[in-house]
């Protein structure tokens, strides 16, 4: 768990959800690095997906979304975001202090 919360409290937290590894007193710069990652992803999408469903592309190139595909498409953004956010539990964090190699 990376946690901006002091260290005994980020402990009992972590203790009632079962997390093993705690790294508390992060500053909002430090924590601000793992979340770019998915923003990065969403924005990236929904600059793509949003044009396509406003019809921006329609008149050019005949693109366009009909408006139950661009719900779907929407709700990928949020997919993405979450496959993410669990592929960063591989992520190797430093160990924090007191914990056991």
């Amino acid at each position: 768990m990376l946690t901006g919360d002091n260290e005994a409290t980020a402990r009992r937290i972590a203790g009632q959800l079962g997390v093993r590894t705690v790294i508390a007193e992060v500053l909002p710069g430090e924590k601000a690095s793992k979340m770019h990652q998915n923003l990065g992803w969403a924005i990236g999408y929904n600059s793509v997906a949003l044009p396509i469903a406003a019809g921006v592309f329609e008149p050019a190139f005949g693109l366009v979304l009909r408006p139950e595909i661009a719900a779907l498409s929407m709700s990928g953004s949020s997919f993405l975001v979450a496959v993410n956010a669990l592929l960063l539990r591989r992520l190797r964090l430093p160990k924090a202090a007191g914990e056991a190699p």
